[in-house]
């Protein structure tokens, strides 16, 4: 059985102290499998547990708002997922020397899709 994405987020975390070195999490599956929900638990984890101390720039509430718009210009329904995410991206979370989240960064790539009935010979 695969461990919970909690524990996978605990593990790079304490690794992180340890070490003062970098984790990466990566994230694969096929569509509808939960790779992004399983990033949104993985931010709010570690932002949870590592705290922000005060910090007013990065907060799970922003995370959040920013991800409900993401979704809304990057989702779109599926044969296999009726709100998949159609772009990738890269999140970055920084910590300070106390362990505390202290910025987060986020690079989304993904091609623009538009959805309508187009005039003959016409292409968007």
């Amino acid at each position: 059985m695969a461990p919970h994405i909690y524990a996978v987020a605990q593990t790079a975390y304490r690794a992180m102290l340890m070490s003062r070195q970098d984790q990466s999490i990566i994230l694969l599956g096929s569509s509808g499998s939960g790779k992004t929900t399983s990033c949104q638990h993985l931010v709010q984890y570690l932002a949870t547990i590592a705290g922000t101390g005060g910090n007013k720039v990065f907060s799970v509430d922003k995370w959040q708002a920013l991800y409900t718009l993401l979704e809304a210009f990057g989702n779109s329904p599926t044969i296999m997922n009726g709100n998949a995410t159609r772009f990738s991206q890269i999140l970055s979370l920084d910590f300070d020397q106390a362990g505390q989240v202290a910025s987060a960064s986020i690079q989304v790539r993904g091609q623009l899709r538009v959805v309508g009935d187009w005039p003959p010979g016409f292409m968007p």
